[in-house]
C-alpha cells in the first residue's frame, strides 16, 4: 500500500502487515523505499535504521539496479532474520531488491502478507501480479 503521508515520512514509501506477527519481533508491519537512481550508502543505513525504531518487522530497499557493494548486504543481515511461529522458514528483517531481481523472476524473501483491506492472506495475490507483470512462472514464492 502506498505511503500517503510524502511528507516527514523518512523516506518510506510503501507500508503493509504481515499476516502474522512474529515470535522474535514485536511488530507486524513491512515497510518498503524506493530508490529511481542510484542508492546511496547513507540512505540505506537511514532506512535500516528506522526498521527498529518504527518499529517494523521487515524492510526492503528496491532500486532500480542491483546493489553488489557488501557493506551494504552486511548492513542488511546485521538486522537478522524473522522467525515466524511454527515454521522452519527465516526471512530477512532487512533486504535489498532491484527492479533486475524482478525481472530475473526472484521476489522479494517476505512472509506471508495481509491484504489492507481484508486482512487475509495475500501472497498468492501478489504471486499472479508478479507473473502477469514479468511473464515469467514462479517456481516458488517464499
Amino acid at each position: 500500500m502506498p505511503n500517503m503521508v510524502q511528507v516527514g515520512d523518512g523516506g518510506i514509501d510503501g507500508v503493509g502487515r504481515l499476516l502474522t506477527k512474529p515470535a522474535n519481533v514485536d511488530s507486524d508491519l513491512a515497510i518498503a523505499q524506493v530508490k529511481g537512481g542510484m542508492w546511496k550508502a547513507g540512505d540505506f543505513r537511514d532506512f535500516t535504521g528506522r526498521i527498529p525504531i518504527l518499529p517494523a518487522a521487515t524492510g526492503t530497499y528496491i532500486t532500480l539496479h542491483p546493489v553488489t557493494s557488501r557493506a551494504a548486504h552486511a548492513e542488511a543481515a546485521r538486522l537478522g532474520v524473522l522467525r515466524m511461529d511454527g515454521a522452519a522458514q527465516t526471512y530477512p528483517r532487512a533486504q535489498l531488491w532491484s527492479i533486475v531481481d524482478c525481472f530475473e523472476n526472484r521476489p522479494p524473501r517476505l512472509p506471508p502478507l495481509a491484504n489492507p483491506y481484508t486482512g487475509q492472506a495475500m501472497q498468492q495475490e501478489l504471486l499472479q501480479l508478479f507473473q502477469a507483470h514479468t511473464g515469467g512462472e514462479v517456481v516458488a514464492w517464499v
